[in-house]
C-alpha cells in the first residue's frame, strides 16, 4: 500500500508516519478512545505549541488498496488522514476534536491552495472542505465510479462510464459552490 504525504496548506504540526506505536499518548480513530481500536496508519502527530500524541487511523473496510495519505487542509491546525479510503480531519493540538468523512471509500483528494479548498471524491460524488469545514457536496455524478481528469482553479472535470448510453461520459462541477455546470447522470433513483 502507498502512503503518501500532501502538505499543500500552511500547518501548525509536524507528522511522521510510524510502523510500531511509541511512547506518546495515543488515540485510535475513528473512536477517540485512548485504549482500544481497530489497525491503521500509526502517526505520530507534533503540534507546533502542545505536547506530540500517537494516533491510529483505522482502515477502511470496503476495499483493500484503497488510497492511502495524510494531508493539510485549509485550516492550519487541522489535517486529513485517509486510510484506505476511510477518512478523518483531526486538529492536531487536540486529538479529541475531529470528525470521520462521509465520503466513502475516498478515492481522490485534491488540494486547490489558491481557493482554500480540498475536494474528496468517492465513487460517486465529491465534497469540498475549507477552513470552515464542509463548504459543499455534490449530486451524484456517476453510476459506480469515475475519474478526474482536469482540474483548474474554477471547473474540475471527470469522466465515467454510462451504462445508459454504454459509453464514457463526461461532467464538469464549479469547485467554487459544488454546482454541475454539464453532463453527469443527473437524478439518479
Amino acid at each position: 500500500m502507498k502512503k503518501e504525504q500532501y502538505f499543500i496548506f500552511e500547518k501548525s504540526y509536524d507528522i511522521e508516519l510510524l510502523n510500531e506505536l511509541g511512547s506518546e499518548e495515543r488515540f485510535y480513530f475513528p473512536i477517540g478512545k485512548k485504549t482500544e481500536g481497530n489497525d491503521g496508519l500509526i502517526l505520530k502527530i507534533s503540534p507546533f505549541s502542545g505536547k506530540p500524541w500517537i494516533g491510529i487511523f483505522a482502515f477502511g473496510d470496503i476495499t483493500n488498496n484503497g488510497l492511502c495519505g495524510v494531508y493539510s487542509m485549509p485550516d492550519k491546525e487541522k489535517f486529513c488522514v485517509v486510510s484506505n479510503g476511510m477518512g478523518y480531519i483531526v486538529t492536531s493540538s487536540d486529538a479529541t476534536i475531529f470528525e470521520t468523512l462521509d465520503s466513502i471509500p475516498i478515492t481522490d483528494v485534491r488540494c486547490i491552495k489558491e481557493k482554500g479548498i480540498i475536494l474528496f471524491a468517492d465513487n460517486t460524488e465529491i465534497i469540498a472542505h475549507d477552513s470552515g469545514g464542509l463548504r459543499w457536496q455534490s449530486k451524484r455524478l456517476s453510476y459506480d465510479g469515475f475519474k478526474i481528469i482536469s482540474l483548474n482553479s474554477d471547473v474540475l472535470i471527470g469522466e465515467f462510464w454510462d451504462i445508459r448510453n454504454e459509453s464514457n461520459s463526461f461532467f464538469e462541477i464549479n469547485i467554487i459552490n459544488g454546482s454541475l455546470l454539464s453532463g453527469g447522470i443527473g437524478d439518479f433513483g
